[in-house]
């Protein structure tokens, strides 16, 4: 069966070995300048190398000693001979498991998604950049590196007991399959909040709803779509950071979740929108959620820390499954389009308020 226990002390064993070794960064751009500025950034934290570009940088990726712990390129996107998509389209093929980060002075949205198309672009920032987003980019880079080296190591792992132990080839599959189901588990699950995230939502609303068929005739039986978007978050990035704004994210997940019952999930929808769907419900009660909703990030300051308090509020749309003015009573993804579209009217109206789709107000 599998061995939690033993699996926590290898990972232990793991990160202690990482604690003891500096991430390696790759940064690459023509500009001299620009190198050192962004080396005297990152030196205090990683093992930083520089090229300056393409050609230079892919023969020192040809050492094989510089790619030991290399988890972060960094190359900026306009470059003499080559641009920084081209060059990390080539990457990929050699360091696949480096994460990429373009720096650019221009937004082209047509250019980001290519750039996500050729060469898997990890994240984007943009000219000028903050020193500490900077910082915060590498560092949550080089966090996903390790979790991604923790996951390879434990599949090779899985895969060496599986060769060592043909006589218990039925033992090794059974710990196969459940470490399959951890990695399958945190797929469902936003690394930052710990919410439920669309995949979860697009694993189990099709049950959900053919039980709500099923019950059709019953009382609470309708399912209820919520749509939150936390208004004017930006500026708590921009005045207080990213790291500030990310623990703001985490607070409002823990207040959605005290809104909700046993039965509904919270779900990180992107960014600072979240959705809640509640299971099995009275139509004429989503108002009143909707409401909860609204005052559980609105009554009460979040704390930042020794940065003190930030006031935020938050717009809320909702729709209800079934919907008697579409076919079958819709489906899901319209309920989210519906959701989303009155939330916009709700933001529109101010924010601090909610808005149900048309025709589904509650009754007098």
């Amino acid at each position: 069966m599998f061995d939690a226990d033993r699996l926590k002390v290898i990972e232990a064993r793991e990160e202690a070995q990482r604690s003891r070794v500096r991430h390696r960064v790759l940064v690459v751009d023509d500009e001299s300048a620009n190198l050192q500025a962004i080396e005297a950034i990152l030196a205090p934290e990683f093992e930083v190398m520089t090229a300056p570009g393409a050609r230079e940088a892919l023969a020192l990726i040809d050492i094989p000693s510089n790619t030991e712990r290399l988890a972060v390129v960094i190359s900026d996107y306009r470059m003499p001979t080559t641009d920084g998509v081209t060059f990390f389209a080539t990457l990929a093929e050699r360091v696949p498991r480096a994460r990429r980060i373009l720096l650019t002075g221009y937004v082209d949205i047509d250019a980001v998604i290519d750039s996500i198309n050729r060469a898997h672009i990890w994240r984007f920032l943009i000219k000028p950049y903050d020193r500490e987003d900077l910082r915060l980019t590498v560092r949550r880079a080089a966090e996903a590196w390790d979790m991604q080296q923790r996951i390879d190591a434990h599949v090779q792992n899985l895969e060496k007991q599986v060769a060592e132990r043909t006589r218990a080839l039925e033992t090794a599959n059974l710990e196969l399959k459940e470490a399959l189901a951890e990695i399958h588990k945190a797929s469902r699950t936003d690394s930052l909040t710990g919410l439920r995230n669309r995949r979860y939502l697009e694993d189990t609303i099709e049950a959900d709803i053919a039980l709500a068929k099923r019950r059709r005739n019953e009382l609470e039986s309708d399912l209820a779509f919520f749509m939150i978007d936390l208004d004017d978050f930006k500026p708590v990035n921009d005045v207080h950071g990213h790291a500030a704004g990310d623990q703001v994210l985490q607070r409002v997940g823990k207040r959605l979740q005290g809104c909700a019952r046993s039965a509904d999930v919270v779900m990180r929808w992107g960014g600072e929108e979240f959705l809640l769907l509640a299971r099995f419900i009275d139509r004429d009660e989503a108002a009143s959620i909707a409401q909860r909703l609204c005052d559980a990030i609105s009554n009460k300051p979040f704390r930042l820390g020794n940065e003190g308090t930030v006031h935020l509020s938050a717009s809320v749309g909702f729709a209800i499954w079934p919907d008697e003015s579409l076919p079958s009573g819709g489906h899901w993804t319209d309920m989210i389009e519906r959701a989303d579209q009155a939330m916009y009217s709700a933001k529109r109206a101010g924010g601090n308020r909610f808005e149900p789709i048309d025709g589904q107000r509650p009754h007098d």
